[in-house]
């Protein structure tokens, strides 16, 4: 049980630090990779480049973030092992104020006490602490820390995307290696999902994530997070976070 509790807790602390793709205008990326857009793509028919995007996403998440107040959110995190027989439930709320501080609310909690007390409670505290630390930038899905190449387009929930590799520059705890969707019509990012590149431990065989993001008014921010974590022996651990009835603080309204 406690290898099962390592991972369950490993994977919440690497949810709460992880960063939103914000990357630096003029960062070094691959000029070679481009997509051709049909006649009714948003640069009629012109090919996009991969430093163009970039630089698209990197101004579209600038203004974004200088209009956010902050913000209010309801989430619930669920978390279960098959072999164990173990599960939990959360429910919580969380309030943001732009651009460092969290604010947790525990609503209710049923399942596994040992799940609530050592994972649920636990990623809470450590969202509070990376929020405010040099982990967010250390685990930010950008240039500083991974390597672009573009892949071509998809719809996600029927909103066209740019698909994106992202290749770590370094093996480390909080980097993936996957895919990133950039919204084709915002420059915003809609999902994200990879798996991790460097293990928590050895009864961890592998960690696959994923990120998807919601349209709230100006603003994308998460939909839901679901991570699987394979455990030696213990099999397949599942944690989700839904996030919902978000209430925003725009600048604008100010």
């Amino acid at each position: 049980m406690k290898r099962v509790r390592e991972g369950f807790l490993f994977i919440a602390a690497f949810i709460a630090v992880s960063g939103v793709l914000c990357p630096v205008a003029g960062a070094p990326v691959d000029k070679a990779v481009a997509v051709l857009l049909d006649k009714d793509g948003p640069t009629s028919g012109k090919s996009v480049t991969l430093e163009y995007l970039l630089s698209q996403l990197d101004a579209g998440n600038k203004r974004r973030n200088a209009l956010l107040a902050g913000y209010s959110v309801v989430r619930e995190y669920r978390a279960s092992n098959p072999f164990t027989h173990t599960q939990a439930q959360m429910l919580v709320k969380m309030i943001f104020r732009n651009p460092s501080s969290k604010e947790f609310t525990v609503v209710s909690e049923a399942g596994s006490k040992i799940i609530r007390s050592r994972v649920f409670h636990p990623a809470l505290a450590a969202e509070q602490e990376a929020v405010r630390s040099d982990l967010k930038l250390r685990s930010t899905i950008g240039p500083d820390n991974y390597d672009f190449s573009l892949l071509g387009e998809e719809e996600v929930r029927n909103r066209r995307c740019y698909v994106l590799g992202a290749h770590p520059k370094r093996k480390d705890k909080f980097l993936l290696r996957g895919r990133v969707w950039i919204d084709a019509a915002d420059y915003a990012v809609a999902r994200v999902q990879g798996e991790l590149v460097k293990l928590p431990s050895f009864w961890t065989r592998r960690v696959e994530y994923l990120r998807d993001y919601q349209k709230v008014g100006e603003f994308w921010l998460p939909l839901r997070d679901e991570s699987v974590s394979q455990i030696l022996i213990f099999g397949r651990s599942t944690l989700t976070i839904t996030h919902s009835e978000y209430k925003i603080e725009s600048r604008n309204s100010e």
